[in-house]
């Protein structure tokens, strides 16, 4: 059978779904709890997190279903709870669905804004890109290690160097190709969401891996060969 998880086993595990539910307006607590049951694929070995995602090819169909499945994901990050964690990127082979799309949270100081980004939270962007790819690494030199995780891996965390300076392409769901430079944390997620797309899970890259405890914030290392066997 299939690994998986929802958000709120998650947030039960941290011991925060019954105080967020709660803070939520009564009119929306069904609709939302809804959107947090919705299974997220995990393991490090899981086959289709693995899978090396299809391009997406232009036709009415696809673009449709394309659109359900991105307004999935902006659920989720919309909705997923500020005093847990905000995630910073999803890409669809996460929910099942091996096509090249990912979303990304950008930070809208950091870059210029296009078509068909989603401000929601403060300085932060939503934006969906279909066939995303580096088209140049500016500045190869430019390398460094920081600390990540992943919705498809929880409660790890691991340093994972990232060069720090792009030129990427996408799509987006207009059918407009877009061009830009990206740099710091917008980089780092873009680069930790493109390789999904390629079947990579961040701890397949990471320097040091450590498992954490929300509920103590008690932090313990873990090697990669423990990692395999965790969920």
């Amino acid at each position: 059978m299939e690994k998986h998880y929802t958000l709120i086993d998650y947030l039960k595990k941290d011991g925060v779904y019954d105080l967020y539910i709660t803070q939520l307006p009564t009119n929306i607590r069904q609709e939302v709890s809804n959107i947090l049951a919705k299974p997220i694929l995990i393991w490090l070995k899981n086959h289709r997190l693995r899978k090396v995602s299809s391009e997406v090819k232009i036709s009415e169909k696809t673009i449709t279903n394309l659109r359900t499945a991105s307004t999935r994901i902006l659920d989720f990050l919309s909705y997923f709870p500020i005093i847990w964690a905000n995630p910073l990127g999803v890409s669809l082979p996460q929910l099942g669905i091996t096509k090249r799309v990912i979303i990304v949270n950008f930070n809208k100081d950091l870059i210029k804004l296009v078509s068909g980004e989603i401000c929601r939270k403060g300085n932060m962007c939503d934006t969906c890109m279909l066939n995303p790819e580096i088209i140049e690494i500016m500045d190869p030199e430019d390398i460094q290690e920081w600390r990540e995780s992943c919705l498809s891996l929880p409660w790890i965390a691991g340093r994972v160097p990232r060069y720090q300076k792009l030129k990427i392409g996408f799509t987006n769901l207009q059918w407009i190709k877009n061009i830009r430079e990206i740099s710091w944390i917008n980089a780092i997620i873009f680069q930790h969401e493109l390789d999904h797309l390629n079947g990579i899970l961040y701890p397949d890259k990471a320097k040091k891996l450590i498992r954490i405890d929300y509920n103590t914030n008690i932090i313990t290392p873990i090697t990669y060969k423990e990692l395999e066997n965790l969920y």
